[in-house]
């Protein structure tokens, strides 16, 4: 088991149980948080830094143009 301490909690998942296959950005995991209920632990394969270069790449390519299926802005 791994252990991942979040400001929100403490969560554990084995990295032997993935929920499904792998996809581009992470897999997901079987976890448990501390009080022992069961979520489901992401683990992406790109570090924070790269995550957050890509994630502000996509925004920059986006902005100033209207979609049908995404929200301008969350309220």
């Amino acid at each position: 088991m791994r252990t991942i301490k979040l400001p929100t909690g403490t969560y554990e998942y084995d990295p032997r149980s993935p929920l499904g296959k792998a996809g581009g950005f992470g897999a997901v995991f079987l976890g448990r948080m501390a009080t022992g209920e069961e979520v489901a632990v992401k683990k992406l394969h790109l570090t924070a830094a790269a995550a957050a270069y890509r994630e502000l790449t996509i925004a920059q390519e986006l902005k100033g143009r209207t979609l049908r299926r995404v929200s301008p802005k969350a309220s």
